[in-house]
């Protein structure tokens, strides 16, 4: 089991899936500042979004890394019986939320995989039964600003 929140949260994938993804995780550390990653919004903007800075580039970023080929791997590794775990805060809810990244990664869907655009439709996630399938499904839904 591999775990992880906030900074350990961007590690866990490639902890995960073990040395072959060591130099992609050293250039997610090393070839970024945080300049690269936020954006400070202006004081007109602050007030009208939820944040003093603009995560976009982070996201993108993350996409970059976090694609199609690391997704099938997490799966793989999740049909051998391993899990990974990756922790969040609501901040609308005031509640935390696990993912279990291997799950959703095994669904082998788009939906699996969220890209990351502009300005992306805040939603949540989570793995279910889908009893009539008798398989796991992606439910999605609108939670307001959680997740920008």
């Amino acid at each position: 089991m591999v775990t992880g929140v906030s900074t350990g949260g961007l590690i866990a994938p490639f902890a995960f899936l073990g040395p072959e993804y060591d130099q992609k995780l050293k250039e997610v550390y090393t070839s970024y500042s945080t300049s690269d990653l936020v954006t400070q919004r202006s004081y007109v903007n602050i007030i009208r979004n939820d944040a003093i800075a603009d995560t976009a580039p982070l996201r993108a970023m993350i996409a970059r890394y976090v694609d199609e080929d690391m997704m099938r791997a997490i799966a793989a590794e999740r049909r051998r019986g391993r899990i990974l775990l990756i922790g969040t805060t609501n901040l609308d809810a005031a509640r935390p939320v696990m993912w279990n990244v291997g799950d959703i990664a095994e669904i082998g869907t788009p939906e699996a995989l969220v890209e990351c655009e502009p300005e992306p439709v805040p939603i949540i996630m989570r793995v279910v039964q889908n009893p009539s399938a008798g398989a796991l499904s992606l439910q999605s839904g609108p939670v307001g600003n959680a997740f920008r």
